[in-house]
């Protein structure tokens, strides 16, 4: 018992001569801490260029991405990481002058605890301040761990064709309750689009003009958009961060809500500036260090897997399957006695259909069904409580209530092979017995293997192929002084979009292609360029693990040398995509075209075959037949069959 009281009035006296050591230590004036920052050379940290989003431009110099207001203390920050180092700590030294909020002081809380770790500074030598919006911003996230959300492509819309990524701020829960996803936040980047002129937003994302921000909303806002209003898959990848990187990034966050970038779709656009906030908060991971001129954010879902720290930097993958899914697996799930019942209520939405079998088990699982089934027909309902959307769906809902059993657990099993990160490479380089390159900036084909890429989409940009002149062309305007190569074909972009007609599927299948094409027959260095629009129908049969996809188009191409010579053709396109495996595919298409700029022009067809293996999903090999000379510029007439063996590099 001695022992004990010894002990514990001596742990007593060092914690009291402890708290007597720091309530006597002097104030630190802002003069000593830039000081130390400067003799520990600070400005030159990685970390600290981070957190102001330096990188290095064209001359080797550096200087920050940000471009908008509320962000640089010095007006030299954007380019001298020195000088915002002195200011930085001049302000947070200062005190707060008028309205809280709107101070300086008040905004730069990743910079404080950044300054606080480097010089060993105890929270009581910063001036005290209370921050209301801040601690409100702190208190709705209640921040628990972090996910990285990938939303899956969507061709409908431009911005989103190639995915989306955000932050997904996951509350803490307190021990023994149910983790509840919808009570979470996500911080996304996206652009500020201003126009919705095609041609205008494409020019305006590809130079620069649209203003990116980073925005806060509840998580089920996002569930709301991407899920149900666009049925677009959602795949969370938890984060391994410690808590000083978990707090560094949610205090950058903050930090970043009153500026913007300029957005840049190929480049600094939601993918790299996802990864530039990840890499301020933990730069041990150096995700934004990438050489290419591009980023796209499937690539960026890669990039947290390719990193050589320990632990990984991601520890777990949930999925979030959208509306159509859940409908679709609810539906597949049902027996046919039911399902005939669902169909007839389809039909016309009559929801005594429903109602009719004899057990509750049963019509909890049809109304349940109906529910997804409404929200998939009808993805705006939520905009207006009177929309037609809405009214059935309350009915079904008011209907539901009536009935007292809680609806079993539903889970749509996890697609694995959907999983994003698990796609093949975007960029990849091809050699052809033409002999050619072939080489695709990005994203993915129907013949490219279908892991982590959807079925019936495909979605390319700067996809073009160079061959060597033959004798015969290079004698064509005595092109013998020019270079020996050629470029073929160059597609700015192309975009299908497979929709394959069921009961509960009605909508039209497009294509949609931007390119340029040698004309040989003009000239050897000879180009016209213009667009394509094909629409119709297609239809699927599944067996798994084949599949099958046909479809047929009306086509129309607009073409132009911009000099001589205009085509605006039309004719029907036909084909088929035999799917074996995700690694074997082959297809055929027929086309026909009449070129209506020309009087009596004949009415031309052509075929090609094409079959590709995917031994990996870095390498494939493929065959391709061709028959027919409709195309709008072929390299040369292929009436008597071209046969083309190339090889793949996905990297």
């Amino acid at each position: 018992m001695l022992y004990f009281f010894n002990f514990f009035f001596i742990s007593i006296f060092f914690i009291f001569l402890s708290l007597l050591s720091q309530a006597s230590e002097p104030p630190w004036t802002s003069t000593e801490i830039i000081q130390k920052a400067l003799n520990q050379k600070l400005d030159t940290e990685n970390q600290w260029k981070l957190l102001l989003h330096y990188k290095p431009r064209l001359l080797g110099s550096e200087a920050s991405q940000v471009t908008g207001d509320h962000f640089f203390l010095s007006p030299e920050g954007h380019k001298d990481p020195r000088a915002e180092l002195i200011e930085t700590i001049q302000t947070l030294m200062a005190k707060i002058e008028g309205n809280p909020d709107e101070s300086p002081q008040c905004r730069y809380f990743a910079r404080k605890l950044w300054l606080s770790e480097k010089l060993n500074i105890p929270e009581n030598q910063w001036p005290s301040f209370h921050c209301p919006l801040y601690q409100r911003y702190r208190k709705i996230l209640n921040a628990d761990s972090i996910s990285f959300v990938f939303s899956s492509y969507y061709t409908n819309s431009p911005g989103s064709a190639f995915g989306h990524t955000l932050f997904r701020i996951n509350r803490h829960t307190e021990p023994g309750l149910p983790r509840i996803e919808l009570l979470d936040h996500g911080i996304g980047y996206a652009a500020n689009t201003t126009t919705q002129n095609p041609l205008f937003y494409a020019l305006f994302g590809l130079t620069g003009v649209f203003k990116g921000t980073f925005t806060n909303l509840p998580y089920y806002y996002k569930i709301r958009e991407y899920n149900d209003y666009e049925s677009r898959d959602l795949w969370s990848y938890d984060l391994d961060l410690s808590a000083t990187e978990k707090e560094m990034l949610i205090r950058h966050l903050w930090e970043l809500g009153d500026t913007h970038f300029d957005y840049y779709f190929f480049n600094q656009n939601c993918a790299f500036h996802m990864l530039t906030v990840l890499d301020a908060a933990a730069p041990r991971f150096h995700l934004s260090d990438i050489s290419a001129p591009y980023l796209i954010p499937a690539d960026s879902i890669k990039l947290l897997f390719k990193q050589d720290s320990q632990p990984p930097l991601v520890k777990n993958i949930t999925y979030r399957p959208s509306v159509k899914k859940m409908f679709k697996s609810r539906f597949e799930k049902l027996n046919g006695e039911q399902q005939k019942i669902f169909l007839a209520f389809a039909k016309n939405e009559d929801l005594s259909l429903l109602l009719e079998r004899p057990s509750d088990e049963e019509k909890v699982l049809l109304l349940d069904t109906a529910i997804d089934f409404i929200d998939t027909q009808y993805p705006d309902n939520f905009l207006s409580p009177t929309s037609p959307g809405a009214l059935i769906k309350n009915k079904i809902l008011q209907v539901r209530s009536k009935i007292p059993l809680t609806s079993p657990d539903f889970k749509v099993s996890t697609p694995e092979e959907e999983r994003p990160d698990r796609g093949h490479p975007s960029a990849r380089i091809g050699l052809s017995t033409e002999p050619g390159i072939d080489f695709r900036f990005a994203l993915h084909d129907l013949y490219d293997p279908s892991i982590g890429y959807p079925d019936s989409s495909e979605i390319e940009f700067g996809h073009f192929h160079i061959s060597k002149l033959s004798a015969s062309e290079l004698d064509l305007n005595n092109n013998r002084s020019h270079s020996p190569y050629a470029i073929d074909y160059f597609h700015l972009f192309r975009v299908s979009s497979y929709n394959p007609l069921s009961f509960f599927e009605k909508n039209t299948s497009w294509r949609a292609q931007l390119s340029f094409f040698r004309t040989p027959d003009q000239c050897s260095n000879c180009y016209q360029g213009g667009f394509t629009y094909d629409v119709g129908y297609s239809f699927l049969w599944t067996q798994l693990p084949v599949t099958f996809l046909t479809y047929g188009f009306l086509g129309t191409d607009l073409y132009s040398t911009f000099y001589q010579y205009n085509n605006i053709s039309i004719g029907p396109k036909m084909g088929g995509l035999l799917n074996l495996s995700s690694h074997l595919k082959w297809g055929i298409e027929v086309q026909g075209s009449r070129n209506l700029t020309l009087q009596n022009s004949e009415f031309q067809w052509s075929t090609e075959s094409l079959i590709r293996w995917s031994p990996t999903t870095n390498w494939a090999i493929e065959t391709r037949w061709e028959l027919g000379s409709h195309k709008i510029a072929p390299k040369t007439d292929s009436s008597g069959g071209l046969f083309v063996f190339t090889g793949y590099h996905y990297f």
